[in-house]
């Protein structure tokens, strides 16, 4: 039960694990979707997981260009239907008696605040995304700001995820210091296996261009099918869920590519490694719709470099600054669709290239790992508690 709470939140698992190996004794209070969990605690592994299911959020509108975003009145609806879940979690929360706090989301990080105020114990918060400017909630990103700035500068440490996003959120809230722990995988070598053509039945001949996440809107993936029909060596593979999953089918065979084109479940994180390496190009082509995309270097970079990966990007700062520095992929304006094509021709025709781009990201993968980013989270831990006047030792 603990491994499936965490099963599609690997940064979680990963912050518990490493404040564990620092010495913290852990408790991950989470909320689940999962129909079949009617347990609210569980235990194992290294940290103990304390679950509650909430219900799933009924499935965004869809328009004819894709997922229309919500209204004020739904995401409110939303928002309510999790409270029962969040009234739990806080209870949970203040009755583990923890040091320190941390809020992993936006959601929850009122509740979090209220425990950590009512205890006299420090909170870190974790902004991954910048909550204010995503493709979903620009439409009333003011009252988001008003709520995050409110308990972002209540909090004893602010974690973000990239030098863009810090200097964001400084500019934004008046923060001081602000932590970047970059959402990196762990490392491991590079896992041989033929997941992905066994389970979409291709043979060794055809080029697979994975996409793997979230299949939502902005992630510029109606764009890559589209680029898809002028690439005909391309077999592009969605791997993950999210509300466009059908669109992409349906367009797929709108646009005559439905044998090239394979919509895939998401796997355990754990077992992500395996499928990631048995692609021969990694995608990501993220659209520059909102400051949250630009502002991002994408977790995906560094796992297809594990998977030893070429990969096509978006041509963003933080995006560029990785593949500049360790040249395993080609970058392009995602919303130049002669560009992708072009990238995307070169990377299925030339194998010499992939063979390049690829031995680059497998000596890049060792750089790119979650250990060189752990030194800045303890830090964050640290700073917090001495705040608050917690006696600490240094790991």
């Amino acid at each position: 039960m603990t491994r499936q709470a965490l099963a599609y939140d690997a940064r979680l698992a990963r912050t518990a694990e490493a404040l564990v190996a620092a010495g913290a004794r852990v408790s991950v209070v989470a909320a689940t979707t999962d129909p079949g969990v009617d347990a609210a605690a569980t235990e194992g592994g290294r940290f103990e997981v304390h679950l509650f299911p909430r219900p799933a959020p009924k499935p965004l509108r869809r328009s004819g260009s894709g997922v229309a975003r919500p209204s004020l009145f739904e995401a409110l609806g939303r928002y309510l239907r999790s409270t029962a879940c969040l009234i739990r979690m806080s209870a949970q929360a203040w009755a583990l008696r923890a040091d320190i706090y941390h809020s992993c989301d936006l959601t929850p990080l009122p509740a979090a605040w209220l425990v950590s105020a009512l205890r006299r114990k420090p909170l870190i918060y974790e902004a991954r995304e910048i909550s204010t400017d995503r493709e979903a909630y620009q439409r009333f990103s003011t009252a988001v700001a008003r709520v995050e700035g409110f308990f972002a500068r209540r909090s004893d440490g602010f974690i973000t995820t990239t030098g863009m996003r810090a200097q964001h959120f400084r500019e934004a809230y008046g923060l001081t210091d602000v932590a970047v722990v970059q959402n990196r995988p762990v490392y491991t070598t590079r896992r041989s296996g033929n997941r992905i053509r066994q389970r979409a039945g291709l043979d060794d001949s055809e080029i697979v261009c994975l996409y793997q996440g979230g299949l939502q809107q902005g992630r510029g993936l109606p764009e890559l099918l589209q680029a898809s029909v002028r690439v005909p060596k391309a077999h592009v593979v969605f791997l993950g869920r999210g509300a466009l999953a059908d669109d992409l089918t349906a367009m797929a065979r709108d646009l005559g590519i439905a044998d090239r084109v394979h919509v895939l479940p998401a796997v355990r994180f754990e077992e992500l490694p395996e499928w990631t390496a048995s692609a021969d190009v990694g995608i990501q082509l993220l659209q520059n719709t909102c400051l949250n995309h630009y502002t991002t270097d994408s977790n995906k970079l560094f796992e297809y470099a594990m998977a030893g990966l070429p990969v096509l990007a978006s041509d963003f700062p933080e995006i560029r600054k990785i593949l500049e520095e360790w040249g395993f992929g080609l970058l392009v304006d995602p919303a130049d669709e002669a560009a992708v094509v072009a990238a995307l021709t070169r990377l299925t025709e030339d194998p010499e290239l992939r063979a390049r781009l690829s031995e680059a990201a497998l000596n890049a993968a060792p750089h790119l790992d979650w250990s060189s980013q752990v030194p800045a989270l303890l830090s964050a831990y640290v700073t917090a508690l001495r705040r608050s006047a917690i006696t600490v030792s240094p790991g």
